[in-house]
């Protein structure tokens, strides 16, 4: 039985609400930063506010992708039907950020009615519809326009471009997603007719871990999160992958002294910087105890 599909949300959505609401009343351009780990509940949460928008408001949606050869403009593909043909078409061709900018820019200022753009997965979009979002936020409050982007927190290493873009938009509103807690998980087991003893540490309250678990059988590991583990896996080097593997074969978070001797600590790092491993107390382990499962299983005899 799966759980429904919002849990513990009421004060975000009531957050986004207050953003589209004084979008709605004319009160300026604004810009609204979503962020949590993967799985948390970003992308239902931006579909539950949609669903729940004033009315007047016009809604455009874009989705980045790790793509292996990304090409510019990636989020904005989706919005191609919406926009004046001009501009569609710098997109399509893949113009430089300096042809399609201004036209952008003009595009919102003559806009009468109000407008959100939102962009989800954003720590996967492009250099130029990055460069792109730093333009328009800082025009932002000159325009009738909530700029939404939701992104990976725990995908941000320390050399992120994402970073720079997100320190470049002033007066932006923050909102961290966070994971459910201990008490609504053990809800949501009762309520799916599952125990719940040992469920919160096993997926610490993220709902995607969470939904999965309960839907499948509690004896094996959902195909589906070995897959988004070992996914995620494939975006870090050979080195990393490695550590990964010996970390997913120990009972216990490694101390950093023992991966220093074994020579993972810069492997061990890169897999910090997305996601999938976690700092706790003098070691490094995996950030949810079902991740380590879908190495192992990957493993040879």
């Amino acid at each position: 039985m799966p759980v429904p599909a919002l849990l513990e949300r009421d004060a975000p959505l009531q957050q986004l609400h207050a953003q589209l609401q004084a979008l709605r009343s004319g009160a300026g351009g604004r810009c609204l930063l979503l962020a949590g780990e993967a799985g948390v509940g970003k992308t239902s949460l931006l579909r539950a506010a949609q669903a729940q928008a004033p009315a007047g408001l016009e809604w455009l949606n874009g989705l980045c992708e790790p793509l292996l050869s990304p090409s510019p403009w990636g989020p904005l593909l989706d919005w191609l039907e919406a926009l004046p043909p001009s501009l569609a078409q710098l997109i399509v061709r893949g113009r430089p950020a300096q042809e399609l900018m201004p036209e952008a820019l003009a595009w919102l200022r003559r806009r009468s009615q109000p407008l959100v753009l939102c962009i989800d997965d954003l720590q996967w979009a492009d250099g130029a519809s990055l460069d792109l979002l730093r333009f328009l936020g800082r025009r932002i409050q000159d325009l009738p326009v909530l700029l939404l982007l939701a992104f990976r927190d725990d995908e941000l290493g320390p050399e992120h471009a994402l970073h720079g873009v997100l320190a470049g938009l002033p007066g932006c509103t923050r909102l961290l997603l966070q994971p459910l807690s201990a008490p609504v998980v053990e809800q949501a087991a009762r309520a799916a007719g599952r125990s719940p003893q040992g469920l919160y540490r096993l997926t610490r309250g993220n709902p995607f871990l969470l939904h999965e678990w309960l839907a499948g059988d509690p004896m094996a590991l959902p195909a589906s999160v070995r897959e988004a583990v070992l996914a995620r896996s494939q975006r870090l080097s050979a080195a990393a992958r490695a550590a990964l593997e010996q970390l997913a074969v120990s009972p216990l978070p490694l101390e950093r002294d023992l991966l220093e001797a074994l020579q993972l600590r810069a492997a061990c790092d890169e897999a910090l910087g997305c996601g999938l491993l976690s700092e706790q107390g003098p070691g490094i382990g995996f950030r949810h105890e079902l991740a380590p499962q879908a190495f192992e299983q990957s493993l040879p005899p």
